[in-house]
């Protein structure tokens, strides 16, 4: 299990994961930057951390949502396949 001490905001933490350190930096680095973006936006902390979650949440569904289609266009070459193998078999 890799760690990594982090400080997002002036508060400190540990990140942890067993995906690794390199791992644990670039989403360390994804939050940083997002929280960035939102702290221009938005002067108040709470509202900048909570509007960076919104967008990192938005981003997560969009991804999930495409995730979802191409598993279902999948599903849908595999099916025809499988007709044209069995018709011509």
């Amino acid at each position: 299990m890799s760690e990594l001490k982090v400080e997002f905001l002036g508060q400190r933490m540990v990140l942890s994961s067993p995906k690794g350190e390199e791992y644990l930096r670039e989403l360390a680095s994804f939050v940083a930057n997002k929280l960035q973006e939102h702290t221009k936006l938005y002067p108040d902390t709470l509202k900048a951390v909570l509007s960076a979650c919104v967008d990192i949440a938005e981003e997560l569904f969009s991804e999930r949502e495409k995730l979802i289609k191409l598993e279902e266009e999948l599903g849908r070459r595999i099916d025809s396949m499988i007709k044209e193998i069995e018709s011509d078999g």
